[in-house]
């Protein structure tokens, strides 16, 4: 057996047959062995995916075993692994099916969200322009303007047209004909589309509304979705890994003193981004897979646990693609992040000059990882260019709540369990105007509605039987519907519950951190006044202050909840109509 094979510890079933006995089953292979209440020890205190050596050192460290009861437990990894309990890495990799031909969806062109910014749209539109007069290519850009004033709507028709891009102005203060379609199709569901994508009433940001319509306009193609406060000026990292990474670990996030030393460290790079993201956007993973990782087929970094294994699936594709951040790393809530960086970052930032003035303040950051990685389950972020297949169904978002993309990218997973994301090994600046600097420690936040409704559904939805995507996204839907129609009381206490593990899991990690002899001593003293943030206080009536209001949280997964269920049907439509218009 070569020591360097990787084994899966997936999420086995057990069924108990007698006081020291029971049944183990491998959900992946269908595998059942008989074991002992040691054996059953030992083989579940595995995880991950891990050569069996490291398995054996992780068993060690849990079971607190000697020197001749490991030498036990190597001989019965090794018979687990031979059975089939354990799975190699391999054999999960050839689950993925090989095409006859590959051929990616239609692209339907780059879609750009704006609000009353003509500055920054004209600026991201220049660098669209000057990416073309490089690099020889022409793409279809549609801007979708949500501005309040008429002034802004005005002065960004005139930018688009004044741009020489291929590229349309879609004022989204008068209804599009994609609507007007919708609501003669769909005559008993006006409620409905005025939620997904009405014009605001008031001074509401609607951050989803735009995202809702692209996804209708772009059903059975894909798209890609730029924000008007990034550009097309691509950066190489400020440490570049020639490899691939297979994971969800978290970002990395680099700080410089100012944009110049930022400049100097992620060097400009000649590349297309929008080319870079359709090349790999849609792809079905086994042809990704051999482009990626090249004829040893092995990723440099791999951690997976039990639940990812299920994304290794013939029909698994490529349905997201994201690239790195340069600049302002995105987020303007409280920087939950900040308190729990990775080593590598925490080293970075206290190499960087007046660190502790930008550790959380300043945001002239770099935020991704050092290569490209394949990601099973990390957050969908919008913050400058974004790929998404539409080919199969794709779900709707909030329209206007922060973090709608982050809600995006997560019923997209729960409806397309084989859906994989790309991080490609490349930065975009973002830059927003005004600057924006992080939340201080004395700031006092409101429960964020968004957050709380991502945390209910991984309590919820621990398990979707069906593979199809509508039934899927109708499960989110009754789930969402169920929560909207529980009591006051029971609301409470759910956003009680979700504040309180939010706040415990933030001074959890410091006090990891301040507890672990590698960090050093300044890192500590910064993280220490944290503990006292009002936002991470676990006081009953410091968080009773903090939650949303149960009526606003009925109402958000009400009408979500009921939009999710319609939804199917007003996809199906617009990509049969995509489907005519592309045959006319």
């Amino acid at each position: 057996m070569d020591p360097a094979t990787r084994w899966l510890a997936p999420a086995w079933e057990t069924l108990p047959l007698a006081a020291r006995r029971c049944r183990v089953r491998n959900p992946l292979n269908n595998v059942v062995q008989e074991l002992s209440a040691d054996q059953h020890a030992v083989l579940t205190a595995c995880e991950g995916c891990s050569t069996l050596d490291a398995h054996a050192v992780r068993v060690q460290a849990r079971l607190g075993l000697g020197d001749e009861a490991l030498a036990t437990a190597r001989n019965w990894l090794a018979q687990f692994a031979n059975v089939g309990l354990l799975v190699p890495f391999a054999t999960l990799v050839a689950r993925f099916a090989v095409p006859a031909e590959i051929a990616v969806p239609p692209f339907a062109g780059v879609f750009v969200r704006t609000c009353d910014r003509p500055a920054l749209l004209a600026r991201v539109l220049a660098s669209a322009v000057a990416l073309e007069s490089r690099r020889g290519c022409r793409y279809r850009y549609s801007i979708l303007d949500d501005s309040r004033l008429v002034a802004n709507r005005e002065a960004n028709r005139e930018i688009v047209a004044a741009s020489g891009l291929d590229a349309a102005h879609v004022d989204l203060s008068t209804e599009p004909p994609l609507l007007s379609e919708l609501r003669h199709a769909f005559p008993g569901q006006h409620a409905t589309l005025d939620w997904l994508f009405g014009a605001s009433s008031g001074d509401a940001t609607t951050y989803g509304r735009p995202l809702n319509l692209a996804l209708l306009i772009t059903a059975g193609q894909r798209l890609l979705l730029l924000d008007d406060d990034a550009s097309l000026d691509v950066r190489a990292p400020p440490v570049a890994d020639p490899g691939l990474e297979v994971s969800s670990a978290g970002d990395e996030l680099f700080w410089f003193p100012d944009a110049a030393a930022m400049e100097r460290a992620c060097v400009a790079l000649d590349v297309d981004p929008i080319a870079a993201h359709l090349a790999m956007l849609g792809l079905p993973l086994a042809a990704a897979w051999s482009r990626l990782c090249g004829d040893a087929g092995i990723p440099a970094v791999l951690e997976l646990d039990a639940a990812d294994a299920w994304r290794f699936a013939p029909d698994a594709r490529i349905l997201a693609t994201q690239n790195h951040v340069v600049g302002d790393p995105g987020s303007s809530l409280f920087p939950y992040h900040l308190l729990s960086l990775s080593r590598a970052s925490r080293e970075a930032l206290e190499r960087t000059p007046g660190w502790a003035e930008c550790a959380f303040q300043r945001r002239e950051n770099w935020r991704g990882l050092f290569r490209r990685r394949l990601t099973p389950n990390r957050p969908l972020t919008l913050t400058t260019l974004c790929g998404l297949d539409n080919s199969h169904l794709l779900p709707p978002t909030v329209r206007e709540h922060r973090n709608e993309d982050l809600l995006l990218g997560d019923i997209c997973r729960r409806v397309h369990p084989a859906g994989w994301t790309l991080d490609l090994a490349f930065a975009l600046p973002h830059r927003r105007d005004p600057a924006k600097r992080w939340l201080d420690v004395g700031a006092s936040l409101p429960q964020e509605p968004v957050h709380f409704l991502l945390d209910y559904l991984d309590r919820a939805l621990a398990t979707i039987d069906s593979e199809a995507p509508a039934p899927r996204l109708l499960r989110v839907a009754a789930a969402l519907l169920d929560l909207s129609e529980a009591s006051d009381a029971r609301i409470a206490e759910c956003l009680e519950q979700q504040a309180a593990d939010t706040s415990s899991r933030a001074r959890f990690a410091i006090a990891e951190q301040l507890d672990d002899s590698d960090v050093s001593s300044a890192w500590k003293d910064a993280l220490r006044p944290w503990l006292g943030s009002p936002t991470l206080s676990t006081d009953p009536g410091a968080l009773r202050s903090r939650l949303v209001a149960p009526a606003h949280l009925r109402e958000l997964a009400g009408r979500y909840g009921r939009a999710l269920v319609v939804w199917p049907e007003l996809w199906t439509w617009a990509a049969r109509r995509n489907g005519a218009t592309a045959a006319r």
